[in-house]
């Protein structure tokens, strides 16, 4: 029977914390509820993982019910249940708010969950001079345009490695929208890789408008060879993004200031702040110029300040991963926050107030970054495994790319700590 899997590599825990958490999550999301979960849950797809990022994703969520149990038990098990429940959206939320309220308990800073009846706000930051500072949470996850744009691009991806694994020539193939591509121009995509006879091995083509598709022989990196099989490729899809894909983040800030304004008005000795997470799509500098029009109107929008936070898996010098946690406050004069700011510290990851980027990589060199498009990237490098002195080893050179060892007899030996995608699932 599939139980919880966790890997111990993934994180510096002392062996007793790292059982304790395991026994933790076990305890509050027993298995029987994980098993009748869909096979697309999210809580169901890391809790059978076994990667790095799984096991962060899972521990930050098991160290957030053991903070926020001890201050609020009741609370924390109604969340507890909603992330077993059927709503992708509930789960995101009760996770964001769990985490949320443990990263500003775990800095020393007296939380109060709001209850079902408390309108216009989800937690309440009490300082010492008695001063509140409510917090409204609001949630903005992957688009439905990026959504459905991942989704095709896998398929198109399916579609080049099935046709260019006949060629036997490891491929790199990159396909460039300038636009957000509509249903016909994917087809159009899809009609070139399954009619064109591919007599070379390297092309460049613009099988219709707005999209360029460039493929050339997959280069080795220095001193390997590939195997001959399996199939070695690389594949990476951009398209510019869909034209209301950051419009749809600044209407759910303008909601949440509006909500907050009518349902929790104002308070003496108080503060109204929305704290909203993003996904890494979302253009904090964009949204910024929003969230001041908001807080500087002349009619008063019920909010003294807004929080953007934004998790994200970031790449460093050293090609290591590590989850990034980054906020950006944005205030007014009706904010202090000398005297009534918030902190947040993260169980795992690092603090930033640096944005991430996103590092694309092609025919074994680093690509640049593109903040302006949906990416898809992914691959599988195959190399032969050679039977001499030294270390040879496994890795994971970029998002979606996995640098695996094969045998003569073509069997794969692949790193079960590394994690093929590097997209946060409830973080």
């Amino acid at each position: 029977m599939n139980r919880l899997r966790l890997n111990r590599a993934a994180v510096e825990l002392p062996f007793e914390e790292f059982a304790h958490l395991c026994e933790l999550l076990e305890s509050s999301f027993p298995q029987h509820s994980i098993n009748k979960l869909s096979q697309n849950n999210r809580l169901k797809r890391l809790w059978f993982a076994e990667n790095w990022l799984s096991t962060i994703e899972l521990l930050t969520l098991a160290n957030s019910v053991r903070v926020m149990s001890e201050v609020d038990r009741k609370w924390t098990e109604n969340h507890t249940k909603k992330i077993l429940g059927k709503s992708t959206n509930e789960q995101i939320g009760s996770v964001f708010e769990l985490n949320c309220a443990a990263m500003l308990s775990e800095a020393n800073l007296k939380v109060k969950p709001g209850r079902n009846n408390s309108p216009g706000y989800d937690l309440e930051v009490v300082y010492h001079d008695e001063h509140r500072l409510f917090l409204s949470l609001k949630n903005h996850d992957i688009s439905s345009f990026e959504n459905d744009f991942k989704m095709k691009s896998e398929t198109i991806f399916c579609t080049i490695n099935q046709i260019f694994s006949l060629t036997g020539v490891p491929t790199f193939v990159m396909i460039d929208f300038s636009q957000y591509p509509e249903p016909g121009v994917w087809k159009c995509v899809e009609d070139f890789f399954c009619n064109t006879r591919f007599e070379s091995n390297a092309g460049f083509a613009q099988p219709c408008p707005d999209v360029s598709i460039t493929y050339n022989e997959l280069r080795p990196e220095f001193g390997k060879k590939f195997a001959l099989k399996p199939f070695s490729s690389q594949v990476i899809i951009k398209a510019k993004f869909h034209k209301n894909e950051q419009n749809n983040f600044v209407s759910k800030l303008e909601v949440a200031a509006q909500n907050m304004r009518d349902k929790l008005g104002r308070k003496q000795n108080s503060t109204n702040v929305v704290c909203m997470r993003l996904h890494p799509t979302a253009s904090v500098d964009y949204l910024e110029k929003f969230a001041r029009d908001i807080l500087e109107a002349d009619n008063d929008s019920g909010v003294d300040g807004v929080i953007f936070y934004q998790p994200s898996v970031v790449r460093k010098t050293d090609n290591s991963s590590v989850v990034s946690h980054f906020f950006k406050c944005i205030d007014t004069s009706r904010w202090n926050q000398w005297k009534h700011g918030v902190l947040f510290r993260p169980f795992i990851g690092e603090s930033s107030n640096v944005k991430s980027r996103l590092i694309m990589r092609g025919d074994s060199k680093t690509l640049l970054d593109d903040v302006s498009s949906y990416i898809y990237q992914r691959g599988e490098l195959n190399y032969q495994f050679e039977y001499r002195t030294g270390t040879q080893t496994l890795s994971n050179p970029a998002p979606g790319i996995l640098s695996n060892l094969t045998n003569e007899e073509g069997e794969v030996l692949k790193g079960r700590i590394f994690s093929e995608q590097e997209d946060l699932l409830l973080i």
